[in-house]
């Protein structure tokens, strides 16, 4: 049992660095409430901000969440009171839960924000000893998903979805190999759950980068990679499949490995603004409405589909679904291998 709960506490830790390797500066009006964390009634606050906005990014400078906030934050001053300041704060470490601590630690004056997961808040706190649940954070909104995807090389003998899926199901004799960007993440998870439903031997290959993935695959060292949008090159690549439980916007003729007939999908890919638990509905307003609208425009729209990346608004009342949704996921997943009781 003790080796399962090290096994699954590096994946969680491993996908959390993995998201944050790969950011500067609403929802809608009617979901202004704090969220399970808990606003406090509206006061004026007339003066707001008196000075520069933080968020806080629990990941290294130029790594995929990183430059997704600080494209957000491109246009995100414009709709805050005063034309705000807003400042990017690296905060990187523990898998990202240095800054996430750090976040739910500050004062709930709308002067502090932070990027998070639904892992910071629901995983975390079942597999270590810290305080980091929904209740200690209120949530703003989710302005990014960050689906995976299988791709191959565009020189593999399987040219559509539908041919790769057949080879795999033909159950070959060599051992199908797919890149992967750590061991013991979400992505040997998909590897392994792929080679259960389809009967193909597959082999997870870890590598230090997703570059090095790449690399490999073009090489012809593994037969394909599991990757992020933000790696997609279609000069040497094709995606084949997303683990989602919906098609991704940017790729939407790409089918999930659902609709392929594998029941699975690793459904909470994404990233969230949030504020620390208890901040007043009144600021939680003008922050919910300043990011939707951020969120929104058609600059932002541009910039990430340039990348590209899979910009996703969501509101707060439909952020703490997906956080009670993994919560419980996790906690019946966790049970079933032994791991909690």
């Amino acid at each position: 049992m003790k080796h399962k709960m090290t096994r699954l506490l590096v994946m969680c830790l491993t996908l959390s660095m993995i998201l944050g390797c790969s950011g500067k500066g609403s929802v809608s009006s009617d979901a202004t409430a704090a969220g399970s964390g808990g606003a406090v009634p509206n006061t004026t606050h007339a003066d707001f901000p008196s000075k520069p906005i933080e968020i806080i990014v629990p990941f290294a400078a130029g790594g995929q969440s990183d430059t997704a906030v600080r494209l957000l934050l491109k246009t995100l001053p414009k709709y805050l009171p005063n034309h705000a300041t807003v400042v990017v704060l690296n905060k990187p470490g523990a898998g990202s839960q240095l800054g996430v601590q750090e976040l739910i630690k500050a004062k709930p004056d709308g002067h502090t924000l932070g990027v998070i997961s639904g892992t910071n808040v629901t995983t975390f706190p079942l597999l270590q000893n810290v305080k980091c649940e929904i209740s200690d954070i209120t949530p703003i909104c989710q302005f990014m998903d960050n689906s995976q995807m299988i791709a191959v090389p565009l020189n593999a003998p399987y040219k559509t979805p539908q041919e790769l899926m057949a080879f795999w199901k033909s159950k070959p004799s060599k051992p199908f190999s797919m890149g992967i960007m750590a061991a013991g993440s979400s992505q040997e998870l998909l590897v392994d759950e792929l080679a259960a439903a389809t009967g193909c031997p597959m082999t997870a290959v870890p590598f230090a980068s997703s570059n090095d993935a790449l690399t490999a695959m073009y090489q012809g060292t593994v037969d394909a990679v599991v990757m992020w949008p933000l790696n997609y090159d279609k000069s040497q690549s094709q995606i084949m499949m997303t683990a989602t439980l919906e098609r991704v916007p940017i790729f939407p003729e790409v089918p999930t490995v659902m609709e392929l007939g594998v029941d699975f999908a690793i459904r909470y890919m994404h990233f969230d603004i949030a504020a620390p638990a208890g901040l007043p509905d009144d600021l939680t307003k003008i922050l919910v409405e300043a990011f939707k609208k951020a969120i929104e425009d058609p600059e932002t729209i541009a910039a990430y589909e340039a990348i590209p990346l899979n910009l996703q608004y969501k509101s707060p009342d439909e952020c703490l679904a997906l956080y009670e949704g993994e919560l419980k996921d996790m906690t019946v997943y966790l049970k079933a291998k032994g791991i909690l009781k």
